[in-house]
């Protein structure tokens, strides 16, 4: 996604880490229940592509972000 000058307001770089923030947090969280032996056998592949959803996405929003500091 092309930056804008919309995107470099202090607002927007506030959600953006917020949201980044979020995901974080979501996927510690995806991690530890995929490393859980309480889930039942199988359940971990649902954590894992969850997980893996999660840094996909935390790598393109971190890209963003680094593309507004320039």
């Amino acid at each position: 996604m092309p930056t804008s000058a919309q995107h470099c307001t202090p607002e927007a770089r506030a959600k953006l880490d917020a949201i980044i923030d979020q995901l974080a947090m979501l996927s510690d969280r995806c991690r530890r229940h995929s490393l859980s032996m309480l889930v039942p056998m199988g359940q971990a592949f649902a954590y894992r592509y969850q997980e893996a959803l999660i840094a996909d996405l935390l790598y393109a929003l971190r890209a963003f972000r680094d593309r507004l500091d320039r």
